[in-house]
């Protein structure tokens, strides 16, 4: 039996193909906050690959504007968020991530958010996971695994093991969207 490679490089069920990921995120709504012109479009490039729809914003202030009833920081979180999940820089300008991600919890934010960051300190999951992240990935990113996190968070089942993480990065807390139900 053959099954027909897509578009993306990736079979339709979401295997791999020379290190290119199927649709496994097909139609998911992901926010991106990232500061970095290059890492906004490497990330977007690989998510999208993966079949997701992903808005890019230059900071956390954008992040926690775009999640809003009236699009500002002080105002009450959405009734009906448009995204699927947040994957943020924890180091940006005008509002960082993690500023940003404890402002989304206050308003009860339940949304799945994956924190991104350039420290692979020891302490940097942690603190990332104390300000309200679900889970952590260092840059620089792994695609496999990103589209991993992404799935596991989303309560979708990936195809990679989850035990393939990076070397530098910690293996993936089970996802906290309990933790932060109202």
């Amino acid at each position: 039996q053959f099954i027909k490679a897509d578009v993306s490089g990736g079979f339709a069920d979401g295997r791999e193909v020379n290190g290119v990921v199927g649709q496994r995120l097909r139609a998911v709504r992901i926010l991106l906050a990232e500061d970095g012109p290059d890492n906004q479009r490497l990330i977007s490039f690989h998510l999208e690959k993966a079949g997701a729809h992903v808005t890019v914003v230059d900071n956390g202030l954008l992040a926690v504007q775009a999640l809003t009833a009236d699009h500002t920081l002080q105002g009450p979180l959405a009734d009906h968020l448009p995204f699927d999940l947040l994957i943020s820089d924890m180091q940006m300008p005008e509002l960082d991530g993690y500023a940003a991600v404890r402002a989304l919890r206050s308003k009860g934010c339940t949304l799945p958010i994956l924190a991104l960051t350039a420290h692979a300190m020891a302490g940097e999951r942690q603190r990332c996971i104390a300000a309200g992240c679900n889970d952590y990935a260092t840059k620089p990113i792994d695609k496999l695994l990103l589209v991993d996190l992404c799935c596991q968070l989303l309560g979708k089942s990936p195809t990679q093991s989850a035990s393939k993480t990076a070397p530098n990065t910690p293996p993936s807390s089970p996802p906290a969207s309990d933790r932060y139900a109202a």
